[in-house]
């Protein structure tokens, strides 16, 4: 055995090469074989141990590291294959088959009893399979989670306080008294604000059950107590003839939107009587989530402010019958023209039937002619009287269809002693198929006949050039009727085409700058807008623009 050590690297024995009697070809196939077989057991070995490096969760990774140990004695014997075609190093050789065959032996023991738990392992189809499940359970555990975090974050927030509070002792007691004494007293602000503020404040559950009304809510629906409001329903603060617009609009709004706003009609419980109020209705969510708990309300009450608003009204109609009134003392002269010339007509065919009857052949035809012009006459001067009573007559607007087309001719016949005395000249382009608005007939005509007014003292007030004034009317599209007044008087600044329209503003020497603003508030009200333009060469345009009855039906 010590020989065989000492001479274990020795060359003693003939080359392999002798066998292939030194043939190159030979030689050189098993040298390049043995070599790179050699190098793929050297870099097999490398793989396995890096993966094994790498996935440190292998259920049986020894085993990996023993087949490299295993690899890598194969290759070194056929390394020495390589190296003993020249040197007969037999001896090393065959200690390298040795070990490698130790190597061999081992790994196969240890893979006998390994085989039945290797197949004991999960197929790739069962792990599949498994991860479907375990992904099931993992979202239903996700969703879970979800729905318990705020719960699960407050209760952390608490578990920090406490322990901070543990370890703070004393100091920290007092830290969360002054806090709690704090927040008690924002909370009883608040309590203090919902049960003294005067507007309607109430909370019933998401399914309409009514859960909370703060005093002043109580008081104006006509309930007593707490009680009362928790046997109740939110339609049943409702009146009924509001009732099922409240339940197809406001309350699918409030739960799909968030919120809803609009005026609604409650019901006093002890009277039955109605009351409007604006009412402001929206969700109450959980915080973080967003997720739907409450609904609340804020209503106010809107009986004084409709009755301030019906105040409004009557007094703008009394500045407005005013202003009609000043407008016929200003045409007092031209409406005395008009009535006397039908009634001067009378008188004269009055006298010419009387002649044509006194004869001692009364010539009955002439005098039916006169008596039929006498009537006619009449007529006339009775719708002129008419109108004007119209307009000096104080009552509530009556909105029916309009020819404003009649209304310009009307306004006309008012003003024309007045153009006359003025040297002012009119002339009228009327549309022919101008439509009927919805309006009420007074009204426009004394914005009409406000605008004209203006118009021929504008005009009058110029030296030279042409007096005239143009008022024409026409359709704007289907749904809009536009009225013209143009004029070649003395123009307006344009710094103040807006301003003109607001009330006590005047440019006029004699002027209260109440007609303009009383126009636009009666246009407005009919829906349409009021609005000056200054012309390119002289005077200025006012128009309005009114709905059509067609529009106001679509």
């Amino acid at each position: 055995m010590t020989e065989f050590l000492s001479k274990l690297f020795s060359s003693d024995f003939m080359p392999h090469g002798h066998c292939y009697f030194w043939n190159p070809e030979i030689v050189w196939l098993h040298a390049t074989s043995d070599g790179l077989i050699a190098l793929s057991y050297y870099f097999i070995p490398l793989m396995l141990i890096y993966f094994v490096r790498k996935r440190r969760d292998l259920a049986f990774g020894w085993m990996f590291v023993m087949f490299g140990i295993f690899i890598l004695g194969c290759g070194t014997t056929h390394l020495m294959e390589i190296w003993t075609l020249w040197h007969g190093t037999y001896r090393l050789a065959g200690v390298i088959k040795a070990v490698t065959a130790g190597a061999s032996l081992a790994t196969a023991a240890a893979l006998v009893p390994l085989i039945p738990r290797a197949l004991a392992l999960p197929s790739p189809a069962a792990l599949r399979v498994a991860n479907l499940e375990l992904e099931k359970e993992i979202g239903q555990r996700r969703r879970a989670e979800e729905e318990l975090q705020q719960a699960q974050a407050e209760l952390e927030h608490r578990v920090r306080d406490r322990t901070a509070a543990l370890a703070a002792a004393n100091e920290q007691l007092q830290v969360e008294i002054a806090e709690h004494h704090r927040t008690s007293q924002k909370l009883r602000t608040l309590a203090s604000v919902v049960e003294s503020s005067p507007d309607f404040i109430g909370i019933s559950s998401l399914e309409g059950d009514a859960e909370f009304v703060n005093p002043a809510g109580r008081a104006l629906v006509g309930l007593a107590a707490d009680e009362q409001v928790r046997n109740t329903k939110i339609l049943d603060f409702v009146a009924e003839e509001d009732r099922q617009r409240f339940q197809d609009q406001a309350l699918p709004g409030a739960l799909r939107d968030g919120h809803w706003k609009g005026e609604t009609l409650f019901r006093n419980f002890a009277t039955g009587a109605s009351i409007p109020v604006w009412q402001d209705v929206f969700l109450i969510t959980e915080p973080g989530t967003d997720r739907p708990l409450a609904l609340a309300t804020i209503s106010r009450d809107l009986r004084e402010r409709k009755r301030a608003a019906d105040a409004l009204l009557a007094a703008q109609a009394q500045v407005a019958h005013i202003a009609r009134v000043t407008t016929m003392g200003e045409l007092a002269a031209s409406i005395a023209h008009e009535v006397n010339q039908p009634l001067t007509a009378v008188v004269m065919n009055g006298n010419a039937c009387l002649r044509w009857l006194a004869g001692a052949n009364p010539n009955l035809d002439e005098a039916r002619a006169a008596l039929t012009r006498v009537v006619k006459e009449g007529s006339r001067a009775g719708d002129i009287i008419r109108k004007i009573r119209a307009l000096l007559k104080k009552s509530p607007p009556h909105i029916a269809p309009v020819d404003l087309n009649e209304v310009i001719q009307e306004a006309l016949v008012l003003t024309k002693h007045e153009m006359l005395r003025s040297g002012v000249s009119a002339r009228t382009e009327l549309a022919g198929d101008l439509p009927i608005v919805p309006g009420d007939r007074v009204s426009l005509q004394q914005v009409i006949l406000n605008l004209v007014v203006n118009a021929i003292e504008a005009t009058r007030m110029i030296a030279d050039g042409p007096r005239e004034l143009v008022i024409s009317s026409q359709s704007d599209g289907p749904g809009e009727a536009v009225i013209a007044v143009r004029d070649s008087g003395v123009g307006i600044d344009d710094s103040n085409l807006d301003r003109i329209f607001n009330a006590f503003f005047t440019t006029k020497p004699d002027g209260m700058g109440m007609g303009l603003s009383i126009s636009r508030s009666i246009i407005e009200m009919h829906g349409g807008r009021l609005w000056a333009t200054s012309n390119e060469s002289l005077g200025a345009t006012f128009r309005f623009s009114l709905p059509t009855v067609a529009s106001a039906h679509a």
